[in-house]
Order: structure tokens, then C-alpha cells, then sequence
């Protein structure tokens, strides 16, 4: 299974970077093997929000929500991406149905997308 950093929503940014990002072997919305990091949150019945946010340091990031699924949540079904939402950096929203654990894929854009970057994951 995927080795996610566990996240909970209105918590605040989450600083993150990209510079210890590795190539996914997960299947993901995009099909592109590029350098990513994961987050996991549980839904919360409500709709969510998760973004980078942009600033001339942060680097180019592609964003990736999926929803673990089967037996015993070994699959993965893309609920949402986006590149560049705002700016270089990256925004997806999605109704997160309560007790239902979400991954977030933060992927570099390019190999030269390395640095660091604030996540946040607010109800709408």
C-alpha cells in the first residue's frame, strides 16, 4: 500500500517538498510515473479542497486525489487532478464521503520541479 502522510483537514498548511519525492509505482489519474509524495485524509462528509500554494520558490507540482477501494483497499480510483490550478501550483476539490480514506498525490511536474511547498486541506 502507499506510504502516506496522514493529514486532517482545517489543520493548517502542511510543509512538504518535493527534493525527497520518488517515481510511484501506483496506477494513478494521469498514467505518468513522475516523482510524488502522498498524503491521506478521511473524508468528511463535506466537500474538501487541497492546494499548494503558490509563491515564486515553490516548484511545479500536479495534484492527485484517490480513493482506496476493494476488500481491503488495495485499489485506487481517481476522484480528481489538476496541473497548474493556480499558477505552478496545483488545486483539486471533491465531495470526500465520510469514513472513506482519500490518498493525495503531490507529483513533480518535471525533473527540475524540486523545493518545497505548503499543503492545505480546508472544508468548503
Amino acid at each position: 500500500m502507499i506510504d502516506a502522510v496522514a493529514i486532517v483537514p482545517d489543520s493548517g498548511a502542511i510543509p512538504g517538498s518535493t527534493a525527497e519525492a520518488t517515481p510511484s509505482h501506483e496506477e494513478t489519474c494521469l498514467s505518468e510515473r513522475l516523482s510524488d509524495v502522498w498524503y491521506s485524509v478521511e473524508g468528511t462528509g463535506d466537500t474538501l479542497v487541497a492546494s499548494t500554494r503558490e509563491d515564486d520558490m515553490a516548484p511545479d507540482t500536479l495534484f492527485e486525489v484517490m480513493e482506496a477501494v476493494g476488500e481491503s483497499c488495495q485499489s485506487l480510483l481517481c476522484v480528481a487532478s489538476n496541473d497548474d490550478g493556480c499558477g505552478l501550483g496545483s488545486w483539486v476539490s471533491w465531495l470526500a464521503s465520510a469514513e472513506t480514506t482519500y490518498f493525495v498525490r503531490v507529483a513533480r511536474y518535471s525533473s527540475t520541479a524540486v523545493g518545497h511547498f505548503q499543503l492545505t486541506v480546508t472544508t468548503k
